[in-house]
């Protein structure tokens, strides 16, 4: 069975049992597909406050539209996530790029000592890759740059992991280092997210199977359009964070 019909099984059998609530611009999906079809590439980003985050994009937006289902689709993960995270992933075709970020480092040092078979394996492989963080950045880069220039797309936070409110934790500017590296046009799609009901976002770090996600949809803007906006004392980062701030719940923002 091919990763489009994977995927598009996927959608169906979640559609029902874990139900999302998409809203905002929903013709910018549109515009976003149409930019896609004439070979720009697609970068999402959204907010990231749990590990049920990226799957329900992927599932609720990605495989349940026909125009991005068969694309390839990236993700950067923290590297302490990273095994969890892998195997589900090569099952739907979604492509992974472990990074060493902060919250790998201090994950490290709090679980070092431990004796626990599953948790060694994990400190020893980022042991391994902590004092070369470098080059794991810079092959996300380069698969980054291919998904793009092929027309695929790349998810991911300017938070630099999951965080209970809206702040740019990261002063690597992921994103503008990303519209800097492809020499393709790319489109970004701002997406809010939320669970309903939740006001206080300190304690829904896990999958929230058992709650609603709600997604609304921002405006669409061009590697060009960003990066003329940016040009002044404001980083394309922070451009993207005020983006989302106009699109994630108001609960987020507390």
């Amino acid at each position: 069975m091919g990763k489009e019909a994977i995927r598009w099984i996927a959608a169906h059998i979640k559609r029902p049992l874990f139900p999302v609530e998409i809203s905002g611009y929903l013709n910018e999906f549109d515009r976003f597909e149409a930019a896609l079809a004439s070979g720009m590439g697609g970068i999402i980003v959204i907010n990231h406050f749990s590990k049920g985050d990226f799957p329900h994009l992927a599932s609720s937006i990605i495989f349940d539209r026909p125009a991005l289902r068969n694309r390839r689709f990236l993700i950067p993960i923290a590297y302490h996530q990273y095994e969890e995270a892998r195997g589900p992933a090569a099952l739907f075709g979604v492509e992974l790029a472990p990074l060493v970020t902060g919250d790998t480092v201090e994950y490290f040092e709090k679980h070092k000592e431990t004796t626990g078979k599953k948790e060694r394996k994990i400190i020893q492989g980022i042991e391994r890759v902590i004092a070369n963080r470098r080059a794991g950045f810079l092959t996300y880069l380069r698969t980054a740059k291919e998904v793009l220039e092929q027309g695929g797309i790349v998810a991911l936070s300017p938070q630099a992991g999951r965080r209970p409110g809206l702040k740019n934790t990261s002063s690597n500017r992921p994103i503008e280092i990303l519209l800097k590296n492809t020499n393709n046009n790319v489109i970004l799609l701002p997406i809010g997210i939320g669970l309903k009901g939740v006001e206080d976002y300190s304690f829904v770090t896990e999958y929230n199977l058992s709650k609603k996600y709600q997604m609304n949809v921002g405006r669409v803007f061009t590697k060009e359009e960003l990066m003329f906006a940016a040009s002044g004392d404001e980083s394309v980062d922070q451009l993207v964070i005020d983006l989302l701030r106009q699109v994630v719940p108001e609960s987020y923002l507390k």
